[in-house]
């Protein structure tokens, strides 16, 4: 991600698990309010996706 413009300063990392049926996801940033800003993209970018419980990345995002 590029929160401010000047250079890449956070990531989110969504994958598939290989043992278990959940979708772990990591974010990291170096900006102060950038998590937030971060998992409000990939929720808005998921939540339509059928048959997946989108609920706790909702409360994330709420949270963050």
């Amino acid at each position: 991600f590029d929160l401010r413009g000047d250079r890449e300063n956070g990531y989110v990392m969504l994958r598939l698990s290989v043992h278990y049926p959940v979708l772990p996801l990591n974010a990291e940033s170096y900006v102060t309010g950038g998590l937030k800003q971060m998992l409000d993209v990939v929720y808005e970018q998921v939540r339509h996706v059928p048959g997946i419980d989108w609920a706790l990345l909702k409360q994330a995002v709420d949270f963050a």
